[in-house]
């Protein structure tokens, strides 16, 4: 998708409007740099942190982001005063804060697969590490 120049803000979009789960979960994962399984992950949580930290980490504007979670492309579509709790802990959430829970969160992912060894390849990619 990257390569052929599919991926961005418009085409997610698009697949939203589509109703394709799997196109918006694959293009999430291509934008966040993580892997599938685990936005498919969070986005079935439906808790609204969980959802709106991919987003963010993306840098995805409000109004994409709105217009997902307003759609039932990724679940039941959120009600009005969960879209403004949404749009608020958006404002508070820097794109950076968003990357660094998201990779947290990829490395429990990967722990609850492949035991201990994934944290230890985590902490050795780490620039402090």
């Amino acid at each position: 998708m990257r390569a052929e120049g599919r991926l961005g803000e418009g085409s997610l979009l698009e697949a939203v409007k589509m109703e394709r789960c799997a196109d918006v979960v694959t293009m999430l994962a291509l934008l966040c740099e993580v892997p599938m399984p685990l936005v498919q992950s969070l986005l079935q949580k439906g808790h609204r942190e969980a959802v709106l930290i991919p987003w963010k980490a993306a840098a995805l504007s409000w109004r994409t982001v709105r217009t997902i979670l307003a759609s039932r492309t990724i679940g039941l579509p959120m009600s009005v005063q969960d879209l403004e709790a949404a749009h608020n802990d958006s404002i508070k959430l820097s794109p950076s804060n968003a990357q660094r829970v998201l990779r947290f969160w990829q490395v429990r992912h990967s722990v609850g697969k492949n035991g201990a060894a994934a944290v230890l390849e985590a902490e050795a990619a780490s620039p402090s590490g």
